[in-house]
């Protein structure tokens, strides 16, 4: 049976990047916490294949092999390629996620990372779904998983968008949140949401 590709970047999401980029052979990071453990149970259900800046250069995925195999991941079961993947699915901490619309160009300037949003998402070793979107500068990342709908994010993610006026309900169908944050996108409107 064929697998399907699962594309994972490699600084910001198997390497925490803490530090400053130095060059394509310097990675002075521990991982980022469960992913060893992530691309253990990844290879089982996909063909998990790694792609990087530092993937232009065979001495940049030596590097980032070396490193990988120094931290216990399964580096003899993944792939790495010096151009993009044709993947399934890309895991990558500074991607924005397409939902159909395009966002606003502002939305796009506010963007960060996951680790330098300020708090962390909440979150278990397994395939959780996220969606990450900026309101005045800041960012709020809603996870999808058991605990996602009461977590503070969520609650916070609501009452923003209960003030703003953005519509519960299209055409006599509850709106999800995702539809919701859409509106919100579309309309312009800009409102601060920080839930530390």
């Amino acid at each position: 049976m064929n697998k399907p590709i699962l594309c994972l970047d490699f600084d910001g999401v198997l390497h925490s990047y803490t530090s400053k980029w130095v060059d394509v052979t310097t990675i002075p990071d521990p991982p980022v916490p469960n992913a060893v453990g992530f691309c253990w149970e990844a290879i089982e259900h996909f063909r998990v294949a790694v792609y990087s800046s530092r993937s232009e250069t065979i001495s940049g995925i030596e590097a980032m092999k070396a490193w990988m195999r120094r931290h216990d991941f399964p580096v003899e079961h993944m792939e790495f390629s010096s151009t993009k993947p044709p993947a399934f699915l890309t895991i990558d901490d500074r991607a924005y996620t397409f939902l159909g619309f395009f966002p606003h160009p502002e939305t796009l300037l506010g963007f960060k990372p996951w680790n330098k949003l300020g708090f962390l998402p909440r979150g278990e070793v397994g395939f959780p779904v996220g969606l990450a979107v900026s309101l005045d500068g800041k960012r709020v990342f809603y996870e999808v998983d058991r605990h996602y709908w009461q977590s503070e994010e969520y609650q916070c993610a609501q009452q923003v968008l209960n003030e703003m006026g953005a519509p519960t309900e299209k055409d006599g169908n509850q709106l999800s949140l995702v539809g919701r944050i859409k509106w919100l996108l579309e309309s312009g409107k800009d409102r601060t949401c920080d839930p530390s």
